[in-house]
């Protein structure tokens, strides 16, 4: 994998386990490419995934109807028969 950087980049020094190099230099031998090319990318794709949404925590942590939001009018509001 070729990747052309046009920003700026930045020299970083890191510590890693033996055996994360070893695997490290494996992946790289295999795919053509330098370890810190695989590092950059392992990084940006951790970075670019979306974590958990907060608003799942709340799921099932109310105790009402199930189609409350589909008759908002009517629990804001009062029910208008």
């Amino acid at each position: 994998m070729l990747v052309a950087y046009i920003c700026h980049v930045k020299r970083l020094q890191i510590y890693i386990d033996e055996d994360v190099d070893r695997a490290l230099a494996v992946e790289a031998r295999r795919r053509r490419t330098s370890k810190a090319a695989l590092i950059r990318e392992y990084v940006a794709e951790h970075l670019r995934q979306p974590g958990p949404d907060p608003v799942d925590a709340f799921v099932g942590s109310f105790v009402g109807e199930a189609d409350l939001s589909a008759s908002i009018d009517d629990v804001v509001y009062g029910k208008h028969e």
